[in-house]
């Protein structure tokens, strides 16, 4: 469906927002690769000069998407990361409540956009990567928790945050595919389980 906002200049409040909606649930539906500004501009409802108007095009667009979804993720999370009396606490609410999130709201649950997608086809891993910006929010939570519980990990906090990414992103992906709730949320829960035994005792352990 189209409107009639033909000149971008006049596009009406809530555009730029319907826009970044629509992204978001075509990639999720049809991937990132059949996510064409037209498709999205016509999920959105909006004329296709809008993307250009309001994003600078496609790269700006999925930026926001991008962005988007970090926020809404590290906006469920901090609360309950922060609140939890210690790290293995933390690391199970923040475990749950993506799972949690996975199921309602898959669009913004995707690995590729939390992970951040390689903008540029054909270059080595790792070019052209904006700043991994979801793995630092949530090693900034998890010190946070770990300063005032006293507790330490047994890996450096960098590599603990890339596997708990890691793991998640993969059963995200394999939920997509699957559609298995129930195998899904019991390797959830393993995986929380995992991730807790790095955790070592307090300082007041002599740890």
């Amino acid at each position: 469906m189209h409107t009639n906002e033909t000149d971008p200049s006049t596009s009406r409040p809530g555009t730029r927002e319907r826009l970044i909606r629509a992204t978001l649930d075509v990639i999720y539906q049809d991937g990132y690769d059949q996510a064409t500004t037209r498709r999205i501009a016509e999920r959105a409802g909006v004329n296709l000069q809008l993307i250009q108007y309001h994003f600078k095009g496609k790269e700006g667009l999925i930026a926001a998407a991008q962005e988007q979804a970090r926020l809404r993720l590290m906006t469920l999370l901090e609360p309950a990361v922060l609140a939890a009396p210690d790290l293995k606490a933390a690391i199970r609410a923040g475990i749950a409540l993506t799972w949690a999130q996975a199921r309602s709201h898959p669009e913004f649950m995707q690995p590729d956009l939390l992970l951040q997608i390689r903008r540029a086809s054909g270059q080595a891993p790792g070019h052209d990567l904006p700043a991994r910006e979801t793995q630092t929010d949530l090693a900034r939570l998890l010190d946070q928790v770990r300063s005032r519980s006293g507790e330490r990990l047994a890996v450096p906090i960098d590599p603990f945050i890339l596997l708990m990414m890691s793991g998640t992103a993969g059963l995200l992906m394999e939920y997509r595919i699957s559609g298995d709730a129930a195998t899904i949320g019991a390797a959830f829960e393993l995986l929380a389980e995992r991730l807790e035994g790095l955790v070592l005792g307090g300082l007041e352990d002599g740890v």
